[in-house]
């Protein structure tokens, strides 16, 4: 995953399909022989995700970058699929489950591990 990744076309081409826009492979180089054409076309790739409103920046401050993916760090690759996902797979399952049965279910569980049952005496 780290490796098919680093050349930034196929990220590329993964935010085309899930964002429905395809103008950004057209500035892709196109084979990414060098270091060079690999951090551009991952640049490319990160400036898509960003333009339809998801942040690169960690919890800790920091942000992802392509030198990074280009690289091989596969936390920071990680978390760019999972901004993907997250913003657009996650809510369309969501969409299926009916959240209000399940914490109706949830809490009917809930109030019945918390009720004390009556203590049954055995006759000796």
């Amino acid at each position: 995953m780290a490796v098919d990744l680093r050349d930034g076309i196929r990220l590329t081409k993964l935010v085309e399909i899930l964002s429905g826009k395809e103008n950004h492979s057209q500035r892709l180089r196109w084979p990414a022989i060098s270091t060079s054409h690999r951090i551009h076309n991952l640049t490319v790739a990160l400036t898509a995700i960003q333009e339809e409103g998801i942040s690169l920046g960690g919890d800790d401050g920091s942000t992802v970058t392509a030198e990074e993916i280009e690289s091989g760090v596969r936390e920071k690759t990680l978390q760019v699929l999972w901004l993907l996902v997250s913003r657009w797979k996650l809510p369309l399952y969501l969409k299926n489950i009916d959240l209000r049965d399940e914490i109706r279910l949830l809490k009917k569980t809930l109030l019945l591990r918390n009720q004390k049952l009556p203590s049954v005496q055995v006759p000796l």
